[in-house]
């Protein structure tokens, strides 16, 4: 888990800096703009799962829940067992 915004920024020299942190609060965003399940005034959309992730750079990290099965459904197009 990248807790570190510095662990984060070397990361975002590698590989760019992403447009937006999906599935993070307010306390835990690692760029400006993120998405959050929960109302938050702060987050650009909703469902982090119904975000069109072909916008650009996104960074996410998961959290280990439930809706597992679902974030791997719409990383890989199909139900996993």
């Amino acid at each position: 888990m990248v807790h570190d915004q510095g662990i984060a920024n070397l990361l975002f020299d590698l590989w760019g800096v992403p447009m937006a942190d999906l599935f993070t609060t307010r306390l835990n965003n690692k760029v400006e703009a993120f998405h959050n399940r929960l109302p938050d005034p702060l987050a650009l959309r909703g469902n982090p799962l119904q975000v069109d992730w072909s916008q650009g750079l996104l960074y996410m990290y998961p959290p280990f829940s439930p809706s597992c099965p679902l974030l791997c459904t719409r990383l890989f197009g199909r139900r996993l067992r």
